[in-house]
C-alpha cells in the first residue's frame, strides 16, 4: 500500500490512475463475531485493522441469504426486465423532484441527473466539475420503508405497475439493517464503550438504499485513466454495504493509485463513511473510491467477457446518524487517529448535525443549473 497522508480525501487525489492489481482487502467471516471469545476477539481485531487501513472490508457469512441477494439484483437487472428496463415514462412516475433539498431525496434519478463530486460545494465549482466529469448512471433511491425517513417521502410505483417490489424491499431493508447493526455493535466493542452507543445514535434508521444502473460501456484493457462511471468520492454516512454484480469497476484509493475491489460471489463490501470517520476522530478511514468502465482484467469469476459492451448493476445500503444528532467524537476516540476526518472541511469551527451534513452533500450532487 502507498503512503497515505492525513488528507486522504483531498479532491486532487481523484485524478490518480487505476491499477489492475486488486486492493489487498481482508474478508471478515461474520460467523466468528458469534463464535468463541477467542474467535470474536480475532474477528474484531481484523475489522478494526481493515477500517484503519483501506476503510473497506469484505463480509462473508453475513446473514443475507444468497436467495435474497439474487432476488435484489433480479428486481433491477435488465435481463430480468425489471425496474431499469421499464420505459422512461413509467420510471419517471416516481422521479426525484428537480430539487437540491434533502427532503426531496428519494425516487428515480434518470441518467445524468445526479452528479457525485468530492468536497466541491461552490456553485461555480460544482457546475464546472459536472461539465468536465459527468456521472454515467441512473438511480433509484429508497429510504426506511417502515417509518418516516427524515429525507422526505419514499416514492413507490403503484402495485399494479410494479407488483411485489415494496414487499421485497421491506425484507431486504431489514436484512441490511441487521448487518449494519451488528457491525455498529462490534465497533463499540472495539472501542470498549457501551455496545449500543452507535445504535442509540442511529435509532431512527435514517438511511437509504441506492439501486444503481450504469449503462453499457465497451470492455477494454487498461490504458491510462479509465472512463468514469461514478466520480471519486467519499460516502456521506456511517457505514455503507455494497452488493456488486460480477462486472466490477469499483475501486478504492490506496494513497497512490485506485485499486479494484474485485467482486467476490456472496460477499458484501463494507466501507466507512464520513460520519463514522468523524465520530472515530480519524481512527477509521472514509476512503476515496470510484466506479470505472469495465475491464476484463478486473471482472469477477465466471463472467462472460466476450461481449463488447456491458451494463453494471450495484446496490448500496447507506446508514446514517439520526438527523438532529451532532456528529462528534465518540468516547474512546479522544486521541486523534491517523486520518483527518473529511467533515472537518465542512466547517472546523461549527459542529454539524447529520441532517446538515447530508443536506450539504445532496445539494452539491443535485445542484440545479
Amino acid at each position: 500500500m502507498g503512503s497515505i497522508g492525513p488528507d486522504h480525501h483531498d479532491p486532487q487525489l481523484a485524478t490518480a490512475l487505476s491499477s489492475n492489481e486488486a486492493a489487498d482487502m481482508a474478508t471478515l467471516d461474520c460467523s466468528k463475531l458469534k463464535g468463541s471469545p477467542s474467535e470474536r476477539s480475532a474477528a474484531l481485531k481484523q475489522l478494526d485493522e481493515a477500517l484503519q487501513s483501506y476503510g473497506f472490508i469484505y463480509l462473508a457469512n453475513h446473514g443475507v441469504s444468497q436467495t435474497l441477494f439474487d432476488e435484489a439484483f433480479a428486481w433491477i437487472n435488465s435481463y430480468s426486465e425489471r425496474f431499469f428496463d421499464l420505459d422512461s415514462s413509467t420510471k419517471n412516475m416516481i422521479a426525484r423532484p428537480a430539487s437540491e433539498s434533502l427532503d426531496d431525496h428519494y425516487g428515480y434519478a434518470a441518467y445524468g441527473v445526479g452528479h457525485i463530486s468530492q468536497l466541491v460545494f461552490g456553485e461555480e465549482e460544482v457546475e464546472k466539475h459536472h461539465a468536465a466529469s459527468p456521472d454515467h448512471k441512473e438511480t433509484l433511491e429508497v429510504g426506511n420503508p417502515h417509518e418516516p425517513c427524515g429525507s422526505g417521502p419514499n416514492r413507490w410505483l403503484p402495485e399494479d405497475v410494479f407488483p411485489g417490489f415494496r414487499q421485497f424491499y421491506e425484507v431486504f431493508w431489514d436484512a441490511c439493517n441487521e448487518v449494519e447493526k451488528s457491525l455498529r455493535q462490534a465497533l463499540c466493542e472495539i472501542l470498549r464503550i457501551d455496545i449500543n452507543t452507535l445504535c442509540r445514535k442511529q435509532s431512527l434508521n435514517f438511511g437509504h438504499i441506492s439501486f444503481l444502473h450504469y449503462p453499457q460501456m465497451a470492455v477494454k484493457s487498461q490504458d491510462g485513466k479509465d472512463l468514469q462511471r461514478l466520480n471519486a468520492h467519499t460516502d456521506y454516512g456511517s457505514l455503507t454495504l455494497v452488493f456488486q454484480d460480477n462486472v466490477g469497476g469499483l475501486e478504492v484509493h490506496d494513497g497512490q493509485l485506485f485499486r479494484p475491489v474485485t467482486p467476490k460471489t456472496g460477499t458484501i463490501v463494507v466501507n466507512v463513511g464520513d460520519m463514522l470517520e468523524q465520530q472515530s476522530n480519524g481512527r477509521w478511514k472514509s476512503a476515496l473510491h470510484q466506479v470505472v468502465g469495465p475491464r476484463k482484467e478486473t471482472m469477477g469469476e465466471g463472467l462472460q467477457t466476450s461481449k463488447t459492451v456491458l451494463d453494471r448493476y450495484s446496490i448500496a445500503y447507506t446508514g446514517a446518524v439520526d438527523p438532529e444528532v451532532i456528529i462528534e467524537t465518540l468516547p474512546g476516540c479522544e486521541v486523534p487517529g491517523r486520518w483527518k476526518p473529511s467533515m472537518a472541511d465542512c466547517d472546523e469551527e461549527k459542529p454539524v448535525t447529520s441532517y446538515e451534513w447530508l443536506q450539504k452533500r445532496v445539494a452539491a450532487e443535485y445542484h440545479q443549473t
